[in-house]
């Protein structure tokens, strides 16, 4: 008989990880739901906290379900890379939202 390695432990405990998980995707649910409800400021808070939320949710499956956490971490560095980027991005274009474009008027 093989001694237990680490995915037979994960895999005995498995649904209790997955069932934890669910509860933790169910109540970000609900926050997401309570925050969407309330005025936190301008629409970019609200925004950036949405997304927040989404974030994490993102990561807990990522993680969990598609059993990142078990996986070598250059996979974990590149989701987090990955999560900076969008950040990044997404700040550019909400920068962008600020500063309208002049008007353009047709000549004649």
């Amino acid at each position: 008989m093989r001694p237990p390695t680490a995915t037979t432990i994960t895999t005995r405990n498995a649904p209790k990880i997955y069932f934890a998980v669910l509860v933790c995707l169910l109540i970000l649910t609900f926050i997401t739901v309570a925050a969407s409800k309330v005025q936190f400021g301008s629409g970019m808070v609200n925004v950036v906290i949405a997304l927040s939320i989404a974030t994490v949710k993102a990561s807990l499956v990522a993680l969990f379900f598609m059993h990142l956490i078990h996986d070598r971490p250059m996979n974990a560095i590149i989701l987090v890379s990955s999560f900076i980027f969008l950040g990044i991005f997404l700040g550019f274009s909400y920068g962008d939202q600020g500063n309208p474009r002049p008007t353009l008027v047709p000549l004649g």
